[in-house]
């Protein structure tokens, strides 16, 4: 089950187009929150999108304003993931950077 939606929404993301994907998803996905966040660290694969699930999060890369990436990314589609990944928590030791691409960097609450 889909928890949410992030899409990166840093500098670079911002440069290949995640301003538009952004508004695209808003306009288009009504039932999941979509929340911009800061730079997730994979800058070649902007714009980037995080779906957040019940067993992790899966990763989309290159994505575009368009349905069929909606589609692909509700259907949580094997063939156009970028791939899962244990939390950074999990594995890095670098505290500052620990919620980078993890949070609405405009949200109080988080």
């Amino acid at each position: 089950m889909i928890k949410r939606i992030k899409i990166g929404t840093g500098s670079c993301g911002l440069a290949a187009g995640a301003a538009e994907v952004y508004d695209f998803f808003k306009q288009n996905i009504t039932d999941i929150d979509i929340i911009g966040v800061g730079c997730i660290g994979h800058c070649y694969a902007e714009p980037l999108v995080e779906v957040e699930t019940d067993q992790g999060s899966v990763y989309f890369e290159k994505v575009e304003p368009k349905q069929v990436f909606i589609n692909k990314i509700l259907n949580l589609e094997k063939s156009s993931r970028l791939g899962l990944r244990p939390e950074r928590s999990d594995r890095e030791l670098i505290k500052i950077t620990k919620l980078a691409g993890r949070i609405d960097p405009i949200s109080i609450d988080e």
